[in-house]
């Protein structure tokens, strides 16, 4: 399953994404890229605003996740 997390970087985004990842999920995050974590080499990240999400339309499309 290939899984979209929106943050994902702190409070209890890393352990989300690290749960994902453990259950063999295709796991990425989109953040604004302001806080730094050392995400797997098996996550796949997108840096943009939630708010301003058509910026990023077209990457998050070719993502394809399925949540």
């Amino acid at each position: 399953m290939r899984v979209l997390v929106l943050g994902g970087t702190s409070f209890m985004g890393p352990h989300v994404v690290g749960h994902l990842c453990g259950r063999g999920c295709e796991v990425a995050v989109f953040n604004r890229g302001q806080t730094q974590l050392d995400l797997s080499d098996r996550v796949q990240h997108f840096v943009g605003d939630r708010r301003r999400l058509t910026e990023s339309k077209d990457e998050l499309r070719r993502y394809a996740p399925h949540v």
